[in-house]
């Protein structure tokens, strides 16, 4: 058993099953860049929406963003899409180094340059990879506990059907999010 004075009693994780261990909270990127997080909900109805959160070094929101998108395929090309226009946005209201992270195994494979991709997402991927080549980036792939925030904007995108932007501040449906994903409260 682990003992951690904010958690409380809770079992060791032991087992090495290969797979990567991904971070399990938010943490705010280095001081010089900002952290892109992104997030796409794709309902069986068909509907989807994508939600981005960019935030500086001290955990502080610069730009955040939900939209109704249409002609998505599937869940994958939701996050690929949530990628693409993350960045767009985080360019437009920054110059400093990105940092994206997404909770989806799938697109960041597809998006590797090591990766001859033929997929059926090809034409948003190279747009991506060329994204990604434009300023200092990385991709890392974070658990889904890290992305709260652009969970709850991404279904607001899919089920409101709108598209939103906020500077410096966010819905105040999401501040609960925002507080989950920090794990500490932003003012």
């Amino acid at each position: 058993m682990i003992v951690d004075t904010a958690q409380g009693f809770k079992k060791a994780n032991t087992k090495t099953d290969g797979r990567q261990k991904v971070r399990k909270r938010w943490t705010p990127p280095d001081f010089g860049t900002v952290k892109l997080n992104v997030d796409g909900a794709f309902g069986k109805d068909g509907a989807a929406g994508i939600g981005m959160a960019v935030r500086d070094y001290k955990g502080e929101l610069i730009v955040a963003a939900f939209r109704e998108v249409t002609n998505c395929r599937d869940a994958t090309d939701s996050e690929l899409m949530a990628i693409e226009e993350g960045l767009n946005l985080a360019y437009t209201w920054t110059t400093q180094g990105i940092s994206v992270e997404t909770d989806c195994l799938e697109a960041m494979e597809l998006i590797k340059e090591s990766t001859p991709n033929t997929s059926i997402y090809a034409f948003r991927i190279s747009v991506i990879r060329d994204l990604l080549r434009e300023r200092v980036s990385s991709l890392v792939k974070i658990s889904r506990d890290c992305t709260n925030v652009c969970h709850e904007l991404a279904k607001m995108g899919r089920t409101m059907r709108l598209s939103q932007v906020w500077l410096g501040n966010y819905p105040s449906g999401i501040s609960q999010a925002m507080e989950q994903d920090c794990n500490f409260m932003i003012n």
